[in-house]
């Protein structure tokens, strides 16, 4: 009679495991889930946690009017996402540990963390508003395309499998690193349209140099090297700290500085003072997100971001 009541129990509470349902509270989501016969697999109006547990396929919901994604950390073993085109202001992949390909470009993001998907091989996030973006847990990634963001770096150093870079029109600084010991297999970057980059940092010069230029380009105005040059922030020195930020009149800086270049994420320049100072008037600029690029009294160049209220 006891063994009979624990296996009762058991079976009770396993089919209550199974009856659970994924909340998924944006419809157009849960409209393509449903209507997916390979996910939805007892084609009832709901999505069981078994059902999303057992899925190990694509989820493609290009295009679709998506404002939330609510629901996709339970398809842990899902393999690709692709969600590009819908309104997507987060995205939260932290629990999709199987991912080996993330496509989710012309939305709204501004952060995108992939530090727990170490299956990533592809990376396609272009035309978001992302401000950065760090793959250096991602030790197979071989692909990457993030033109149209905010991003101000980039390093694949750790990345040595890495073939294909596409990451045009950002505002990235002296601050690229491609330098992953393996640069024989980078088939092809793009990185044109980045007015504030002028150094990228690489394995050999001479073979960086000898790309063709329809497979390997960049911005006339952008060389490469293998020591680019290091802001204060990197090179372990004291930083030049500006304050306050976001600023609303003025800025300070902690130091003088001179040679200062204000430019817009467009990489317009919208002030420029050549005169040493510490501290410099911003009242007329619109609101909105800049960058300061000036040199310390030491000599080294400083890139600085802040933003206009």
């Amino acid at each position: 009679m006891k063994k009979t009541f624990v296996l009762t129990l058991i079976l009770g509470i396993a089919s209550l495991i199974n009856a659970q349902i994924v909340n998924i509270p944006d419809a157009n989501f849960k409209a393509y889930l449903v209507a997916n016969p390979e996910i939805n697999t007892n084609g009832d109006s709901q999505i069981q946690v078994s059902e999303a547990n057992a899925f190990a396929g694509t989820i493609n919901i290009y295009n679709k009017g998506i404002i939330n994604l609510t629901g996709i950390e339970v398809f842990v073993n899902m393999t690709v996402l692709q969600c590009p085109v819908n309104n997507l202001t987060s995205l939260d992949i932290s629990k999709n540990t199987k991912l080996t390909g993330l496509y989710c470009g012309n939305n709204q993001l501004t952060t995108l963390d992939v530090s727990r998907n170490t299956a990533l091989t592809n990376i396609y996030c272009e035309n978001n508003k992302i401000i950065s973006l760090d793959v250096t847990k991602n030790t197979v990634l071989a692909a990457i395309s993030c033109g149209g963001n905010l991003l101000t770096n980039l390093d694949i150093s750790k990345n040595t499998k890495f073939t294909w870079l596409y990451c045009p029109r950002n505002p990235l600084l002296n601050n690229i690193n491609l330098s992953n010991g393996n640069n024989t297999k980078l088939s092809s970057i793009y990185i044109v349209d980045n007015p504030n980059l002028t150094c990228v940092q690489v394995d050999d010069v001479n073979y960086a140099n000898a790309q063709p230029t329809y497979l390997w380009q960049k911005d006339a105005t952008t060389s490469y090297s293998t020591s680019c040059l290091l802001s204060t922030n990197e090179s372990g020195k004291p930083q030049i700290k500006i304050y306050p930020n976001p600023a609303k009149d003025n800025i300070n800086f902690s130091e003088e500085i001179r040679n200062i270049k204000i430019t817009d994420l467009s990489g317009k320049i919208v002030k420029q003072i050549s005169n040493s100072d510490k501290s410099i008037n911003v009242s007329k600029l619109v609101k909105g997100t800049y960058i300061i690029t000036a040199v310390s009294k030491s000599g080294e160049t400083i890139n600085k971001k802040f933003i206009k209220e």
